[in-house]
């Protein structure tokens, strides 16, 4: 995790856990006009960033990386009007061992903004 705070700190799915939590119905479409549609749960970006002092629509963008080595900047755009999901729970079961620690689900946007996998997430301010 970098730019939350002044020094880059690690986080683990418990203690994702340890904060309050939702479960939201969501849809995207694939580059290749598929529409897929999951129940997410887990706690808001924000709901997370608060601790921080911090709000989603505060960054310019957000860069996710997942194990895979699949990355997805979020645009400032998103950021400001989008609920994003630090899922791990989909369709009411945790996430598969490939998907693990964390997928972030964004309801309404495209689907090449959700990553699974994520291992990394990077917060960017303008200059």
């Amino acid at each position: 995790m970098q730019g939350l705070q002044e020094k880059s700190f690690a986080i683990t799915q418990s203690d994702l856990k340890k904060l309050p939590a939702v479960t939201k119905a969501c849809s995207a479409t694939r580059a290749n006009g598929e529409k897929i549609s999951v129940d997410a749960t887990g706690p808001l970006l924000n709901t997370f960033m608060r601790q921080f002092g911090n709000k989603q629509k505060d960054f310019s963008r957000i860069h996710f990386t997942s194990k895979d080595k699949y990355s997805v900047d979020i645009p400032h755009n998103i950021l400001a009007n989008r609920p994003i999901i630090l899922a791990y729970i989909i369709n009411g079961k945790p996430l598969p061992n490939d998907w693990q620690p964390l997928r972030i689900v964004i309801p309404g946007v495209l689907a090449r903004y959700w990553a699974k996998g994520v291992i990394f997430m990077d917060c960017e301010r303008d200059k």
